[in-house]
C-alpha cells in the first residue's frame, strides 16, 4: 500500500509524517536511498524534545491519534503483574490531505 510521507491533518492544518516501522521505501528512488531517508527521518522524529513517555498511574486511560505520532510501549514494567489493556477505535473522518 503507498501512503503520502507528509499528511496534513484536517482539523488543525498541521502537517506531520505519516512512517515508522512499515515504512520501507520511497516510490521512485532506489530502495537503498529510501531506507537511509527514511532513518534520518525517524531519527529526527524521536529526538527527546519530541517524546512523551507517559508514567502510569491506576486509572489512567490514554489515548492518541496515529495520524500524527509514533507510539511504543516500553518493557520497563512487569507484564505479569500489570497487563496491559488496548482498545483500538477507528472513528470515520476526513480524508489525508
Amino acid at each position: 500500500m503507498t501512503h503520502p510521507l507528509v499528511r496534513t491533518i484536517p482539523e488543525t492544518g498541521r502537517k506531520a509524517l505519516f512512517m515508522g516501522e512499515h515504512a520501507a521505501y520511497f516510490e521512485g528512488l532506489p530502495e537503498e536511498v529510501g531506507r537511509v531517508r527514511l532513518e534520518k527521518l525517524v531519527e529526527h522524529a524521536v529526538q527527546e524534545r519530541f517524546v512523551y513517555r507517559h508514567k502510569w498511574t491506576p486509572g489512567d486511560l490514554l489515548m492518541w491519534d496515529n495520524r500524527c505520532l509514533l507510539h511504543r510501549a516500553n518493557t520497563n514494567f512487569d507484564a505479569a503483574r500489570f497487563p496491559r489493556v488496548l482498545q483500538r477505535t477507528c472513528l470515520r473522518g476526513t480524508a489525508p490531505i
